[in-house]
């Protein structure tokens, strides 16, 4: 499907926005001669610069499946590896969000997801780690002092910085 979106419809640069597979479509960049972004990276890149005056960043990462659990944290151990930093990383499941989501519920996966961000503490930041979890941020009613942070914002500047920097060429 990347290669399509590339060679036949002429994508100048692809966004993929599934943490699970993210990994993946990266390493798929070099055959398509195209910019392949993630859009948790952004993210992940922030969650490990939080709290700078400690040597490692305690981070939450909350799912509403844990297939998504893997990806998300390898994603933020290469983000501190790169920064010279140690990652302390726990996984919290939003219990019971996917089947809400599955459902077409996006009031009872939102209400869930932020739930589980309600019941997190002693961390320097809470990573959402499903782009479809952005609007749970705001549901959060809790002691949350730290920031909660969701791919797609991070994400889609990081792909708009990307895509001005490739030249376009004029119209007929």
């Amino acid at each position: 499907m990347l290669a399509k979106a590339v060679g036949e419809d002429g994508a100048t640069a692809v966004l993929c926005t599934c943490s699970t597979i993210g990994a993946a479509t990266e390493a798929y960049a070099a055959r398509l001669g195209v910019p392949v972004l993630r859009v948790d990276r952004p993210m992940a890149a922030l969650a490990v610069a939080a709290a700078p005056e400690r040597d490692t960043v305690r981070i939450a990462v909350v799912a509403a499946v844990d297939s998504t659990f893997g990806p998300t944290c390898d994603l933020i151990r290469e983000e501190a590896d790169a920064a010279g930093r140690s990652a302390d990383i726990r996984t919290v499941l939003a219990e019971g969000a996917w089947k809400h989501f599955e459902d077409g519920d996006r009031t009872g996966y939102l209400d869930l997801v932020a739930r589980a961000v309600d019941t997190i503490t002693g961390v320097d930041v809470v990573v959402l780690a499903q782009a479809s979890m952005a609007d749970a941020a705001a549901r959060v009613r809790s002691h949350i002092t730290v920031p909660v942070l969701s791919s797609p914002a991070p994400g889609l500047r990081a792909a708009a910085a990307a895509v001005s920097l490739i030249p376009v060429s004029p119209g007929p």
